[in-house]
């Protein structure tokens, strides 16, 4: 017995050292195993052209230096959930990743449930190591992937990159204990014409760590959405010379930040970035166009550093800021012009709660219905050996306005500023540091009055000086309270009472606003209509015309309502649509589309837009009413419409044949190619319909018809018939001859078959004898294509003297 388990653990010993494959530098192929595994790759291997390496699900390699894999063929690397394909180094190594250069040997390069581990730093092929490089190559798609880097004393490099050409990278996991980086991101996307990135989490541990996460350059369209970091770690967006970006649903926590240079024409929506000491945006260079609506920037910024760290550093031309919401930050948002025209835009957002100014304004920024409140300015406490003159002189403001290198004018739209205080505790929303900068306010609220609310300091001695009348606009502007539920907690929401007359409620901006500056800029620039835009709360940002003032509506005063809305008769084409929208003055609680035939009332929607689709039927009238019980039972109703639908365009159907035998085929086809749907009356929906005569169930006439949609929404139709004839062939009553007489109907030969016919004579229904034939065989063909068309009578005289006559028809 003791022999048999000696030879048991050496028989097991020996296949655990057999388990494991050494592979020499240079070209490799074939399919790679999980049995085999590992594969100890002793130096630099490729995949050369024309050939293919395959791996199995759990197949292991382990490059035993900063070697790598190039693939100039087909490597298959698709694992499995619970059984992925590993690419690791050796035991306190790092390796060089894999690299594709110009390679088109496959349509898409796939790289699906993978492990990556320990790429370092390096170059390989003459580029940065990188765990999958595709340079100039088939499209890449990376899915359900993982990159880990596990070392704190040697350099990490990029998980995956890609140059010129695009790529989808899906559910992707990065983990690094590295303490230093290439200046690259994690995923690094370059010149590209069309990325897809989801799915991403960072679990990056040093926050020294120079550049990690996601970083786009030179790309012109590019979708980003679901990317997260792990809370208290490194995470980083970066964007340079791009254009037509899609960023969605980020979620980040800890030393993390966006960032983008010359971003154009590009929308981040639903952001949400908290606790941030490396400045949650940075925006350099030419950004009109772009959008960042939806974000939420909390406990951000550094003022207790040197340099200090703003919640937001913005040295750009655009971007706009919509429904944003910036709380708690530690230091405010920083405009200046180093990098740009100092121009971005802020449309309904709200700065609260600041611990140093809300926004360092050295530029020419523009806010529209903001909110900036409850913001203080510690920041004057953590400078050593400040000069002040003046026991009450102000060294920043909620709002501070300076000139270091660049004049400054900010404008201000419909914004309210309340309950912010000075270095010192005083009651100054805005300070304008120096006696050259400006601002100017259209139709704003700011605590105090014009000279109280808003104080000129010295920007050498910090002592207040004279505001001169040049440098402030203070157009329609008050410092009376609107009514808050209660400032002095700091509750600045109005209170919800319909008698209340508050000076924001309908005394912003009125009349034509996208005539008026900078309405017309938002909608010719960011796409963005103010009269179909929301609020924070989600209201309508236009009651009656006018703007209320701030980023939130009021929830009371709502008294007056009107459909200022008008619907024209309208003809649609049969299969059509159209879309009606409405415009009120006063609050809104319900909408109701009404549709009447026949004086029969029903609703069809309870929305503000209207969508009529694929209307077939005429004699409907429409109408809008629209109710609000806020204060007082308030109801208006447009005048009935109605909608006309033409008759159906009949556009014809081809077809091969109209009369066919239950043998044979018929072909029918659509005239036009302009179609975005076609349906058949056999439910069939290609351009071409192919029917047997077999498929009808009956003989005789059918209709087929086609109901297409053409590319501009409308429909069209036609029907055509088919005659279907059985397949015909005639036999004698007394098959023990076995006489037959076929085809029929015929158009040109009859042929006789049976034994003992000795003559064929053929008669018109009325007894006339117009053929005789003498048979001398049992086969016998006569033509009939001279007759015309209709029925005959065929006699059979047999060598026993039997008569045998049938019918038979020509067509």
């Amino acid at each position: 017995m003791k022999t048999i388990f000696t030879i048991f653990f050496c028989v097991l010993f020996t296949l655990t050292l057999q388990s494991q494959t050494t592979i020499s530098a240079g070209n490799v192929s074939g399919v790679w195993t999980k049995a085999a595994s590992p594969y100890i790759i002793q130096g630099e291997i490729t995949v050369a052209k024309g050939t293919v390496l395959t791996l199995e699900p759990g197949t292991v390699l382990e490059f035993q230096g900063n070697f790598g894999l190039t693939v100039k063929g087909v490597l298959n690397s698709i694992g499995k959930k619970g059984d992925s394909i590993v690419y690791k180094a050796g035991a306190g190594l790092v390796w060089a990743g894999i690299s594709y250069v110009r390679n088109f040997e496959v349509d898409t390069i796939v790289f699906n449930y993978c492990r990556f581990e320990n790429v370092g730093e390096g170059f390989h092929n003459g580029f940065f190591n990188s765990g999958i490089a595709s340079l100039n190559s088939s499209p890449l798609v990376v899915k359900n992937t993982s990159f880990y880097f596990f070392y704190t004393n040697k350099q990490q490099n990029i998980s995956i990159y890609t140059r010129r050409n695009s790529c989808k990278i899906d559910s992707i996991y990065i983990f690094s204990s590295a303490t230093t980086s290439v200046q690259r991101g994690s995923i690094d996307i370059d010149s590209t014409t069309g990325f897809w990135i989801s799915n991403i989490n960072f679990n990056i541990l040093n926050l020294k760590i120079n550049i990690s996460g996601i970083a786009v350059s030179n790309s012109v369209l590019g979708y980003l959405k679901n990317i997260k970091n792990s809370p208290n770690t490194f995470g980083r967006l970066g964007f340079i010379n791009c254009r037509n970006m899609e960023i969605l649903d980020i979620e980040m926590d800890g030393y993390v930040s966006v960032g983008f240079r010359d971003l154009r024409n590009s929308k981040f929506k639903n952001i949400n970035i908290k606790n941030s000491r490396n400045g949650a945006f940075q925006t350099f260079g030419n950004c009109t166009g772009t959008v960042i609506e939806n974000c939420l920037v909390e406990n951000c910024g550094d003022f207790n550093s040197n340099p200090l760290i703003p919640s937001l550093n913005l040295s750009s031309t655009g971007p706009l800021f919509y429904n944003c919401k910036f709380l708690d930050n530690k230091f405010g948002v920083s405009i200046n012009q180093k990098n740009g025209s100092g121009s971005p835009f802020f449309l309904n957002c709200l700065f609260d709660r600041f611990k140093s100014r809300a926004l360092g304004i050295e530029g020419y920024p523009v806010l529209i219905n903001c909110n900036i409140t409850r913001n203080s300015d510690l920041q004057h406490f953590y400078f050593k050996n400040v000069p002040v003159r003046q026991d009450n002189a102000p060294y920043f403001g909620g709002v501070s306005v300076v000139r270091e290198f660049d004049n400054s004018r900010p404008y201000f739209y419909n914004c309210l500023l309340w309950g912010n205080r000075d270095s010192f505790g005083n009651s100054n929303s805005v300070v304008l540091i120096d006696k050259v900068v400006k601002a100017d306010f259209n139709h704003c609220v700011i605590q105090g009055d014009s000279s109280k609310g808003i104080v000129g300091a010295d920007g050498d001695d910090y002592s207040i000086f004279q505001l001169t009348s040049n440098q402030l606009t203070y157009l329609n502007s008050s410092g009376t309270s609107p009514n808050f539920v209660d400032s002095s907690i700091g509750n600045y929401q109005l209170t919800n009472n319909c008698n209340q007359q508050s000076q924001i409620i309908n005394k912003g901006m009125r009349g034509n606003l996208l005539s008026q500056y900078p309405y017309n800029t938002l909608l010719s620039v960011y796409g963005i209509n103010i009269y179909h835009s929301q609020d924070l709360a989600g209201n309508p940002r236009v009651t009656d015309d006018t703007l209320d003032i701030g980023c939130y509506e009021s929830a009371g005063n709502k008294r007056n309502l009107k459909l200022l809305s008008s619907f024209s008769d309208t003809t649609l084409c049969y299969g059509g649509n159209n879309t009606y929208s409405s415009k009120t003055s006063g609050a809104v609680q319900q909408y109701q589309w009404q549709q009447k035939q026949n004086n029969a009332i029903s609703t069809i929607a309870n929305t503000r837009i209207l969508s009529l689709s694929n209307i077939k039927q005429n004699g409907y009238q429409y109408r809008l009413q629209v109710i609000n019980n806020e204060c007082l039972p308030l109801k208006d109703s447009s005048a009935w419409f109605s909608v006309s639908v033409n008759s159906p365009v009949k556009k014809g159907i081809t077809q091969n044949k109209d009369t066919l035998y239950q043998k044979d085929t018929v072909e029918f086809s659509t005239v036009s190619q302009n179609y975005t749907q076609i349906k058949w009356s056999t439910g069939a929906t290609s351009p071409i319909l192919k029917l047997k005569g077999s498929s009808f169930n009956t003989l005789g006439k059918h209709a087929i018809s086609v109901e297409a949609i053409k590319n501009t929404g409308c429909t069209e139709t036609d029907t055509a018939y088919v005659y279907i004839k059985a397949n015909s062939s005639i036999h004698s009553k007394q098959a023990i001859y076995g006489i037959k007489i076929y085809p029929s109907p015929s158009q040109s030969q009859l042929t006789i078959e049976g034994k003992g016919v000795i003559e064929i004579l053929m008669y018109t229904t009325d007894g006339k004898l117009i053929q005789t034939n003498q048979v001398s065989k049992e086969h016998e063909t006569i033509d009939i294509s001279s007759l015309s068309q209709g029925l005959y009578i065929i006699t059979l005289r047999l060598s026993t003297g039997e008569i045998h006559s049938m019918r038979v028809v020509k067509e």
